[in-house]
């Protein structure tokens, strides 16, 4: 069972980090770290993030590409 209130940290780690982290890079990997955190605690909505900041969204493909299979291509 997931914990829903770790989309709403997230989002405010989010906030932080794209104020005070100007490079997306940086920010993604970064995300990359927190992301794999987060769901080993169980954390089960973070896709909810996925509008708060591009490198975020590109983080969480990196680590869990299966759930961006069925997406048209850019």
């Amino acid at each position: 069972m997931g914990w829903s209130s770790g989309s709403s940290l997230m989002s405010d780690c989010i906030r932080v980090l794209k104020r005070e982290v100007p490079d997306a890079k940086v920010r993604q990997r970064i995300y990359v770290g927190m992301i794999k955190a987060f769901e080993s605690e169980d954390a089960d909505t973070l896709d909810e993030c996925h509008g708060d900041d591009p490198a975020f969204l590109a983080a969480d493909r990196e680590v869990n590409p299966g759930m961006f299979e069925d997406e048209e291509p850019a």
